[in-house]
């Protein structure tokens, strides 16, 4: 028997999904045999029923925004038996959802749950947490944990886009030191990211990575006009990326790192890839941008 559990996330960007529960119930009831459905008011709430979901359900079916997806990520991370994972947006940006194909409307998503087109996806860890795509620190780092909740529901993704024009005028600089599979390499730097997957802020910056390769991508930026942000869309040569499954990462910068657009912790970071720890649900055509 197919059985899977809903979990709606009140505490995503738009939170407006309430209103289509009906719909997506019914369309879950035509790919599974019983469908149970939660609505969670905290991150806490909802961490707890996807620990119990693992070795109950055959599908968890998320409802939220990266945040979301990220808190679950850390609740089932080392339990035995994870149900196969859903995802529905319900987010500002939603980059977590273009890793798996999940663009567009609900509607999209439930056809790729439906399509039931399953795939091994691998996540990474740092310290006793877990994160799907990004880690990142300095310059627009802390964009995504600090733009009020009341923002985003009202301006969307303009939120995030007013706060990155504010920070690309005001100076950064690290000092970094990093080892990428036991490689040390030095560079002063606005703002770095670890990427698992391709899109972090709405856009492909990652064009050459995915959550399925068995590889993280390490971004070390160039200093420059706006916090050396505009080589990422027009000169894209002259960005520094390192490839790798193990990066440890020192910086002189006592800011809060941002993992997956959570707060994280603040300091050097060890970080390992999980090859294929989650089994998520995928639209088919993302073999195609492998």
């Amino acid at each position: 028997m197919k059985n899977a559990l809903l979990l709606f996330s009140n505490q995503s960007g738009h939170g407006q999904f309430a209103a289509h529960e009906d719909a997506i119930v019914s369309a879950l009831h035509r790919t599974f045999d019983e469908v149970d459905v939660v609505f969670t008011a905290s991150a806490e709430e909802g961490q707890k029923r996807a620990k119990e979901a693992c070795g109950e359900y055959h599908s968890l079916i998320i409802v939220g925004g990266d945040g979301t997806f990220h808190n679950i990520l850390n609740a089932v991370a080392e339990e035995e038996d994870i149900p196969i994972i859903g995802y529905i947006n319900n987010g500002t940006i939603g980059d977590i959802g273009r890793n798996f194909g999940v663009t567009g409307s609900y509607k999209k998503a439930l056809k790729i749950i439906a399509g039931q087109h399953v795939m091994k996806a691998d996540v990474c860890k740092t310290g006793d947490r877990y994160f799907a795509y990004v880690a990142a620190v300095g310059s627009f780092a802390d964009i995504a944990y600090k733009a009020p909740r009341n923002r985003k529901q009202r301006l969307g993704k303009i939120a995030y886009y007013n706060m990155a024009v504010e920070q690309a005028f005001k100076k950064s600089k690290l000092n970094t030191t990093v080892y990428v599979d036991g490689v040390l390499y030095k560079k002063e730097v606005p703002f770095l990211m670890a990427l698992n997957g391709r899109n972090i802020g709405g856009f492909a910056i990652n064009k050459m990575g995915n959550m399925f390769d068995g590889k993280m991508e390490l971004f070390l930026s160039n200093p420059g006009p706006f916090n050396g942000l505009l080589p990422y869309f027009f000169r894209r040569k002259k960005v520094v990326c390192l490839q790798g499954e193990h990066f440890h990462i020192k910086t002189d910068s006592d800011m809060a790192w941002c993992l997956d657009g959570e707060k994280g912790p603040v300091g050097e970071l060890d970080i390992v890839l999980k090859k294929g720890l989650i089994r998520v649900y995928v639209d088919p055509k993302i073999r195609k941008k492998m």
